[in-house]
This record gives structure tokens, sequence and C-alpha cells, in this order.
């Protein structure tokens, strides 16, 4: 029982050991970096919702237009974020100050037959 134990057990501890990674080879590959970048200026502002045009590619942006267009996981997602917006408005709305006010008046005339009031 104890040896069964045993080899059960360096069964399991050997699942424990790592290898050293493999080490990749080091190839030359060429590649041509430029001694300048260009670019728009950063105006530090998000960029805006149709930031795909700044590239000024047409095929682009019909291809974005298109997915836009036909991609109704698009369309159902951004209907469930407004409804979560919307879910979240309503949750909120409990928690906003709230004032009640309320005026009650009633009268009524009340008759005392056979009933002794005193000092009469």
């Amino acid at each position: 029982m104890t040896r069964r134990c045993l080899v059960a057990a360096t069964i399991l501890m050997t699942g424990c050991v790592t290898t050293l990674p493999a080490v990749l080879p080091i190839t030359n590959i060429p590649v041509t970096v430029p001694t300048e970048w260009t670019g728009l200026a950063d105006t530090g502002d998000r960029p805006g919702i149709d930031w795909w045009t700044d590239f000024g590619d047409t095929a682009l942006d019909e291809i974005v237009y298109a997915a836009l267009e036909q991609n109704y996981d698009l369309r159902a997602a951004a209907a469930r974020v407004e409804q979560a917006a919307a879910d979240s408005r309503m949750a909120a709305a409990g928690l906003q100050r709230t004032v009640q006010a309320g005026l009650n008046g009633s009268r009524r005339k009340q008759i005392f037959i056979d009933f002794p009031i005193p000092g009469s």
C-alpha cells in the first residue's frame, strides 16, 4: 500500500517539474527604420468617432462603413449598452433626494343624543 502511495506521489510530483524555455535562434531580419516619423499634431483630445478616416484610405472607409451597417452584433451590443445605462439611471433614481408633503383635513358634526354633557 505504501508503495502505491509512493508511486502516485512520484507521478504527481513529476507534473510540477518545469523545463527551461527553448532558446530561439537569433536571425537578422533586414528592417529599415525611418530616421524621422511624421504624423498629426497631438492635440491631447480623444479620437473622434470616425477615427479611421484620419488614415485617408477610401477602401478602409468602405470596409468600416459596411461592417458597421451589416454587423448586427454591434447594433445589439450598442442597444445593450443603452439599456444598461437606462437601468443604471432607474436604479440611481431611488437614491436621489425626495420631498414629500401632505395635507389632510376633515370636518364633521357630531350629534349627542341622550348623552349627558357635563356643565350643560
